[in-house]
């Protein structure tokens, strides 16, 4: 588990960047991360250890964006753009290194 502070907007993008890229889940801020599984197993993705800490990494995200009134479903959207071009680019090497097909998701 990556260890993060949230103190800015960028804080926030390179969180966002680590659960769709390196950990590759389904993100959405709305949802809990207890309720990720994975696919093939049907277990919890994060062990209550992580869920606890990713929401509370999460909350602060909330909290930074309604201070720089940034909204945080805008963030995430833009994430998930960028790593749609990237993925028009690159699909063959994400698909060898996913072996064609999604890890995770939310249930």
């Amino acid at each position: 588990m990556r260890s993060f502070t949230i103190s800015t907007i960028n804080d926030i993008k390179s969180f966002f960047t680590y659960l769709m890229n390196d950990l590759l889940i389904v993100f959405h801020p709305d949802d809990n991360f207890s309720d990720y599984v994975d696919i093939e197993t049907r277990e919890p993705t994060f062990t209550e250890i992580e869920a606890e800490y990713y929401e509370n990494l999460l909350t602060t995200c909330f909290m930074l964006c309604e201070k720089e009134k940034q909204d945080i479903y805008e963030i995430c959207f833009e994430i998930m753009t960028q790593n749609k071009e990237q993925g028009a680019t690159n699909t063959e090497s994400t698909e060898q290194q996913q072996g064609n097909k999604e890890k995770v998701c939310c249930a």
